[in-house]
Order: C-alpha cells, then sequence, then structure tokens
C-alpha cells in the first residue's frame, strides 16, 4: 500500500532535481560568459532625422552558447546629457534568441529634437555633445523558469549636425555683372548626413568701413560639405572705391535650422 505514495514522492523529487539542474545549466554560461551581447553604437549604427525626430537604428548581436534558448528579451535604453537629465527612454518589442548559435537582431529608438530644452537642442544642432547610453537587456530563459538581465553604460559622442562654418574673406571681391554691382562671398559649412537635402536658412551680411550695410537672406539645402557663395548688392561709389583703395572690410555668415542659429565672422583688409 505504500509503494504508490513512494513512487510519487519520488517523481516529486525526481522533478525537483530536473529543475535544479535546468536552472544551473541556465544559470551558468551567465556566469561563465557563454552567453554575450555586443552592442555597437558607433559601427553599423544608421542615424536618420525626419521634421525633428532623430531616428537610431543600431544591430547587435547575441551569442548564445546556452543550453536553452533565450525568450521575450526586452532592451531597455535611456539617453542622458551631460549633466545626467534624461533626453528620452523606451524599450524595443520582446526578441528571441535560439540557444547554441549567434542571433542578429536590430535596436530601433527616436526622440524628437523640439521636446529638449532649447540650449540643449542647439548644441546637438550645431556643437556636438557628449551623451550617456544606457542599454539594458532582460530576458526570460530555460523554458520561462528564470528571468536575467544585464545593463551597459557608456558615453557617446554626439557630432553637430551643422559644423565647419567658414568664411573666405581672401576670396572674397567686388563685381560688376553688367547690371549690379556687388560683393562676392565665398563661405562653406559641414551637415551631418542625416540632414542632408534639409532645408537651411543662410544669411551673410557685408559692412565696409564707411558705414554701408546690406544683408542678403536665402534658403539652402544641406549636402554634406557645402561650398558657395553669396552676392551681397552694394553701390556704385563703394565698388568703383574698392576698385582704386584699400580699406577695412566685415562680413557674418549665419546659419538657421530648428529655431537655432549659428553665426561667424570675418574681418579684412581688402587691397585692390
Amino acid at each position: 500500500m505504500k509503494l504508490p505514495l513512494v513512487a510519487t514522492r519520488l517523481g516529486i523529487i525526481s522533478v525537483k532535481i530536473l529543475v535544479l539542474i535546468i536552472i544551473a545549466l541556465s544559470i551558468l554560461p551567465f556566469l561563465t560568459g557563454n552567453i554575450t551581447v555586443d552592442f555597437d553604437t558607433d559601427g553599423d549604427t544608421d542615424w536618420t532625422y525626419d521634421d525633428g525626430v532623430v531616428r537610431m537604428t543600431s544591430p547587435f548581436t547575441v551569442d548564445n552558447q546556452g543550453f536553452f534558448d533565450i525568450n521575450d528579451m526586452v532592451v531597455e535604453f535611456a539617453l542622458r546629457d551631460g549633466n545626467g537629465d534624461l533626453i528620452m527612454d523606451g524599450q524595443s518589442v520582446p526578441m528571441s534568441a535560439p540557444a547554441g548559435r549567434e542571433t542578429d537582431l536590430q535596436l530601433q529608438i527616436e526622440f524628437d529634437l523640439n521636446d529638449l530644452p532649447s540650449d540643449m537642442m542647439c548644441d546637438m544642432v550645431f556643437n556636438g555633445t557628449e551623451l550617456e547610453f544606457m542599454v539594458g537587456f532582460s530576458a526570460r530563459y530555460t523554458l520561462d523558469l528564470v528571468q536575467a538581465g544585464a545593463e551597459i553604460v557608456s558615453d557617446m559622442e554626439w557630432d553637430a549636425m551643422l559644423s565647419q562654418m567658414e568664411i573666405d574673406e581672401m576670396a572674397a571681391y567686388p563685381g560688376y555683372d553688367g547690371m549690379d554691382y556687388y560683393m562676392q562671398i565665398p563661405y562653406s559649412f559641414q551637415a551631418r548626413g542625416m540632414v542632408e537635402g534639409e532645408p537651411i536658412l543662410l544669411t551673410i551680411v557685408f559692412s565696409d568701413s564707411f558705414g554701408y550695410e546690406e544683408e542678403v537672406v536665402t534658403v539652402v539645402e544641406a549636402s554634406g560639405y557645402f561650398n558657395g557663395y553669396e552676392r551681397v548688392p552694394i553701390p556704385q561709389e563703394t565698388y568703383e572705391r574698392l576698385m582704386t583703395q584699400g580699406e577695412q572690410l566685415s562680413a557674418s555668415f549665419t546659419l538657421g535650422f530648428m529655431d537655432c542659429s549659428n553665426t561667424v565672422e570675418e574681418s579684412w583688409w581688402w587691397s585692390p
């Protein structure tokens, strides 16, 4: 009469031992480094921009050399500025990584620059800044009996979206095209790939030593290294004077993008 009871107890013990073995086999890879996550925010990361929204798509690899599949893996992420203030956070959709092989996955995040404080937004547009990037991984493992996780925190350099603004004052000159007198002001700037094709407001202001000042405003499309010039109207007497004598000249070059602007100025001695 006691045999069924003994068999039941042995069965319960066997199940418990099996569970312990499964849990041990699943935890061991985490302890021995047999499960690794390779996340790279520089290599093949793709940054895009659309109407103020920045999106990042970055591949990462989960090398699961453990004994069981990783299920419902969720990637949590957060981006903070140099002061530790949160810029954005969120989490991915659940993903899986089968046992015994590498699995290539993708992390996608996005944030709206318009939601940032204006000084932070303008730094990201024109100056660049250093950000703190946190990525956390959590997943169910071993027939959903074990849950594990890890967190990676690293610094990430944010390159300015518009940079290297310059006026080539040595190549500036007065001109006459048969109808209009002008001062030709060459300029250049660098646009990061994500904003190529975006409209950029450009303002050139020219002034001479006799109090004349004129401004020209135009819109250009960002395209990598942008090298152009603007013809600023000048009076005939200014043109004739510059063709015969030297004087001090000045020019400023301003870019406007996303309610942010940046200006460079140059002064030089003009000699005919």
